[in-house]
């Protein structure tokens, strides 16, 4: 079997957990006559030197998200981003990107810490100008998504550490953060600090999130 058809199988094979995931899931998780909150829509702004980006969604915890159990995430993304292409003599490209993904997976609670695995069926989407016909993330693509999530809420505010990587970039980010900022049923927090990226690329960033528990 090629690869390709490797990738279609094993999304399909995911796309179908899924399903079964989201069935048990939605099988009446509100019956339970407590307060804990099942979801939670969210928003952010994400800026820094090179790149701004947007992205939005909601996690669900049929259990409830003060408890440990099954998760499941919709997020949606966009934005534009900047790098220098090293097959076209380093000159600058400009990428838009946007993707969305399903994921499934289990959460670990733990006082203020908070644990999470997930995985999933993503689509991605990339256009580049000028076009850089030997980078791998132009057009679009699917794949499985797979994440590994570590998450501690100090109050009030706390350091931030953040690490990206895909194949041939890294990005580094280290800052603080300031949450539980409410106004009436809605919360927010943002966060600032410097960010680095493998390609020698350094500028502070700032990011600003909205949240609501349903």
């Amino acid at each position: 079997m090629s690869s390709g058809r490797r990738v279609c199988a094993t999304v399909i094979a995911a796309a179908a957990l899924l399903v079964c995931l989201f069935r048990v899931a939605f099988v009446p998780a509100w019956a339970n006559d407590d307060d804990d909150p099942h979801a939670i829509l969210f928003s952010c702004r994400d800026l820094w030197l090179n790149g701004s980006f947007a992205h939005g969604g909601f996690p669900f915890a049929p259990s409830g998200l003060d408890q440990d159990g099954l998760l499941l995430k919709i997020l949606f993304a966009g934005g534009l981003y900047r790098s220098d292409a090293k097959n076209l003599g380093g000159e600058r490209v400009i990428g838009a990107e946007g993707l969305a993904h399903a994921l499934a997976g289990w959460r670990v609670k733990r006082g203020n810490a908070e644990f999470k695995f997930l995985f999933g069926p993503e689509f991605q989407r990339h256009h580049l100008e000028p076009d850089d016909p030997s980078n791998r993330l132009r057009g679009n693509s699917i794949g499985l998504r797979m994440a590994f999530e570590l998450w501690y809420e100090s109050p009030i505010l706390g350091p931030v550490v953040e690490y990206f990587g895909s194949e041939g970039y890294r990005h580094l980010r280290l800052g603080s953060h300031i949450t539980s900022m409410k106004a009436e049923d809605t919360e927010w927090s943002a966060a600032a600090g410097w960010a680095q990226d493998s390609q020698g690329r350094a500028s502070p960033f700032l990011r600003l999130n909205m949240l609501k528990r349903l």
